[in-house]
């Protein structure tokens, strides 16, 4: 459950993201949930600006790229599996 809560702190559910120190910062950008985390703050505010827009279209493109990354380890590990006639990877 330590991944879950470091997520949770990293991706700015429970507190902003600008209160984590400067240099934790970038990583939580490269996390899903961040952004669109931001644009639920930023609508709940009642504002609906293009910069909400942004923000949910870089989610939409932060989950296609773990999609992609995922799907090909996926097929690396199947191959892998298959080579070694095992399966499981240790």
């Amino acid at each position: 459950n330590l991944a879950m809560f470091l997520l949770l702190i990293f991706c700015g559910s429970n507190f902003p993201v600008d209160r984590l120190p400067t240099f934790l910062q970038p990583i939580s950008y490269f996390l899903p949930m961040t952004r669109g985390i931001k644009a639920c703050r930023i609508i709940a505010n009642g504002q609906i600006t293009p910069y909400v827009w942004q923000l949910i279209s870089m989610e939409l493109l932060v989950g296609v790229i773990y999609t992609l990354l995922g799907y090909l380890l996926f097929i690396y590990f199947e191959r892998l599996a298959r080579k070694q006639a095992t399966l499981d990877i240790y």
